[in-house]
């Protein structure tokens, strides 16, 4: 990945990082908990899924929705990208569901991006 391109992501991240805790004082205890339990299983798709883009003849990305964006055969820079853009979605989305909706959404996310960790861990892939 170009090195400007690098800095572009880590300036629109800490953009995003600052006006991320806006909305954290409304939600509840066990939605924090949650959006940080659904983060952490994001991330561990992540680091999977980069380990798909480092093994093309041996891997191919099977997730509907990632395949559909990223493709089968996926390159790193096309898993960074998608990753971070999923990242940034979770937390705007969960921002802005009403308290009823939040708590299914972050237990769809977290269970959704576990299950897909867990099932590339099965065929190993690493973080």
């Amino acid at each position: 990945m170009p090195l400007c391109l690098r800095v572009l992501i880590a300036v629109l991240f800490g953009l995003f990082l600052n006006n991320c805790w806006a909305g954290w004082d409304t939600w509840s205890d066990y939605d924090k908990k949650l959006f940080i339990a659904s983060n952490i299983a994001i991330a561990a798709d992540w680091g999977t899924t980069l380990d798909i883009a480092r093994n093309p003849t041996k891997y191919t990305e099977v997730g509907p929705i990632a395949r559909n964006v990223i493709g089968e055969h996926p390159s790193v820079s096309g898993v960074n990208l998608y990753f971070i853009a999923r990242t940034i979605l979770n937390y705007y989305t969960t921002d802005r569901l009403q308290d009823e909706y939040r708590t299914y959404y972050l237990i769809f996310t977290t269970v959704d991006h576990g299950a897909a960790a867990i099932h590339n861990y099965q065929i190993g892939l690493r973080i």
